[in-house]
């Protein structure tokens, strides 16, 4: 789960290059994107997801789009719209049942969230820290 803290007022110029650009290169690189939200709280907040099916295939996939021509092109114009990217959480599934699905082939599109379904209304989210062994 990654949580960005923009520019006030940036956060559609970000989604002007996010959704474009970012979805489907994450996804063409391998990432799974669970979804992209913005915090009814905060106007400047934007949270979204992305998951791996491993450790190993995360780093694979994230060399491949960072390292990719469409963040090369395009991360100049979306760090600007940022004040803090490094809000990070590197989540796990309590049980195997959750695990995410198989990783998406490379150059194969995953599912997505569709935010502009008219039943989507939001989403709450809450993260809590477990103590080893609960």
């Amino acid at each position: 789960m990654r949580r960005y803290a923009l520019r006030p007022g940036h956060f559609d110029d970000l989604q002007r290059v996010f959704q474009p650009w970012f979805i489907a290169g994450q996804e063409h690189a391998g990432m799974r994107l669970g979804g992209q939200f913005r915090d009814r709280n905060d106007p400047d907040r934007f949270v979204w997801f992305r998951g791996f099916a491993s450790m190993d295939q995360r780093r694979e996939a994230l060399e491949s789009f960072y390292s990719g021509p469409l963040w090369q092109a395009h991360r100049d114009a979306a760090n600007a719209t940022m004040i803090d990217s490094d809000d990070v959480l590197l989540l796990r599934p309590t049980e195997p049942d959750h695990r995410p699905g198989v990783s998406v082939a490379t150059g194969q599109p995953g599912p997505t969230v569709d935010l502009s379904s008219p039943r989507f209304d939001g989403a709450v989210v809450t993260c809590s820290r477990l103590v080893q062994g609960w």
